[in-house]
């Protein structure tokens, strides 16, 4: 029982340690999807904030439409000024101005972004592990499980053969009763007690046996009681006879004593003859009688003898009773143990089966709740493969489009430790070289302006199916669709033209 309690404790608390597991593992799946809630709900803002740009850049193309025939001539100087074999630039004042300063703030905005996009890979790379360590720990804790299932098995298995053996016992318990109830109908009929069982019609039990017992002893007592007086009276009337006896002998002396001084004077004296005779005749008589209850004495002394060992008997067989009915006692009081036994073997078996199938049903739970998070552990596995290809596409575009604008200043493209500031001096001397008489002013881009390009390189990166020239071309025609005059399409050998301010983004495939 101790070991069976031991067992079930083990168990509740292993329960309770996977219990607590998923818990924890519950929670670290909620906060992953609050993460990946959060993340869509930015993307919807960035969405929201993309559509309102948009009718923003609207409004702005159209007051740009007046701007442009008043700075015609500056915006050709200037626009060949900053164009060259590879890129040309529109005579547009505001797309010269948004074409220097997003050549500077590019530059900026691509060293933040590739530094948010190395600590966003880390950071997913180390969740990544953390996620690979949370399914080897529940691969081992599903292992576990299995082989504690195991023991159970081969528990009840060990049970099952003890309730055999109680079986066992039992139909051996069966046997002993049956002799035993053998042994108690010999009994009562040795006892004389089956002819008034059959009357009266109970059964033999015990306490009709020790019933039956007492009243033998108590008839035997009344029968030694009444043999003891008669031996009593016996006694005395020995004693009696005795003592006639003796008085007769006495006068047999005297009466002796007279035959001889009768015999001295015997010739005289015929009538004391005859008494004589008398008495001697007499005294024969008495001897005979005395011999009688002298032999009366004897019998009454066997009989007693007789009696005194019936007595002993029937107290030998008075203590056989006694020791058969400790006896009897002790065998119900096993028997009811063995019955409780039973009873408690029977719940402790039908306990342990249903231990045995609320652990399987646990298991088969905590299976199919650790398959489920499997499953949305390798989906946003996969999700995060992707949006970090993603990235690293962005990153490689951005890399390009530094060393393409490095290349055109005459920089080293190769190396990636040229700074921002020096690619933004080089514009500013080659602007002052060609027309260094004439100011340009440098106009700060709003936050507007920023968000818009931003939203714009979304909105061309979800475009990645179309060609990058053939949509550069496409839209580019449709931005001048509201002038009068047509440009000629630019040779094969040179890169794209640029577009407006407001349409250029940071994508280096509009270049």
């Amino acid at each position: 029982l101790d070991k069976m309690k031991a067992e079930r404790d083990t168990a509740l608390s292993e329960k309770e340690a996977v219990k607590v597991e998923l818990e924890t593992i519950k929670a670290r799946l909620d906060s992953v999807q609050k993460a990946w809630q959060n993340t869509r709900g930015e993307l919807d803002a960035r969405e929201n904030k993309y559509t309102s740009h948009e009718s923003h850049v609207k409004q702005l193309e159209n007051d740009l439409l007046y701007a442009r025939t008043c700075f015609d001539t500056f915006k050709q100087q200037v626009g060949q000024l900053l164009s060259d074999n590879y890129v040309k630039v529109e005579p547009k004042e505001d797309e010269i101005k948004e074409k220097i300063h997003l050549l500077m703030q590019s530059s900026k905005d691509r060293g933040v972004i590739i530094t948010n996009l190395q600590n966003q890979k880390e950071q997913i790379s180390k969740q990544l592990q953390e996620q690979i360590d949370l399914n080897k720990d529940i691969e081992k804790k599903h292992r576990h499980t299995e082989s504690h299932a195991l023991e159970l098995e081969h528990r009840v298995k060990s049970l099952d053969n003890d309730y055999t053996t109680t079986e066992v016992y039992r139909e051996n318990l069966k046997q002993d009763k049956v002799k035993f109830l053998h042994f108690l109908e010999r009994l009562g009929s040795i006892m004389k007690i089956e002819n008034v069982s059959n009357e009266l019609g109970y059964e033999l039990n015990p306490d009709v046996l020790l019933t039956r017992a007492e009243q033998l002893m108590k008839l035997e007592r009344d029968s030694i009681v009444d043999q003891k007086t008669s031996i009593y009276n016996l006694q005395r009337k020995m004693k009696q006879m005795k003592e006639q006896m003796e008085n007769k002998d006495l006068h047999l002396d005297l009466l002796r004593k007279k035959v001889i001084a009768l015999e001295e004077g015997r010739a005289a004296k015929t009538d004391l003859e005859r008494e004589i005779d008398d008495h001697v005749m007499l005294s024969r008589k008495m001897k005979v009688k005395v011999d009688h209850l002298t032999q009366q004495v004897h019998d009454l002394k066997h009989e007693n003898i007789q009696l005194k060992a019936q007595i002993t008997d029937i107290q030998t067989l008075k203590n056989r009773i006694n020791e058969q009915e400790k006896e009897i006692r002790r065998l119900l009081d096993d028997v009811n143990k063995l019955q409780n036994a039973r009873d408690k073997q029977a719940v402790k078996i039908s306990t342990l089966q249903d231990k045995i199938h609320s652990v399987d049903d646990e298991a088969n739970r905590t299976l199919l709740t650790s398959d489920n998070a499997m499953r949305n552990l390798s989906n946003e596995v996969r999700f995060l493969k992707s949006s970090l290809e993603q990235i690293t596409e962005r990153e490689h575009r951005l890399l390009d489009f530094r060393s393409l604008i490095a290349h055109m200043l005459g920089l080293d493209s190769k190396s990636l430790s040229i700074p921002d500031y020096e690619i933004t001096a080089r514009l500013e001397r080659l602007l002052a070289i060609i027309q260094p008489s004439v100011a340009i002013p440098m106009i700060p881009i709003t936050s507007s302006t920023t968000t818009t390009s931003t939203n714009h390189i979304h909105h061309q990166q979800q475009q990645q199916q179309q060609s990058p020239y053939h949509h550069h071309h496409h839209h580019h025609q449709n931005i001048q669709s509201a002038h009068t005059r047509h440009r000629s399409p630019s040779p094969g050998s040179h890169r794209a033209r640029s577009l407006s301010p407001l349409h250029v983004g940071i994508d280096p495939r509009t270049y």
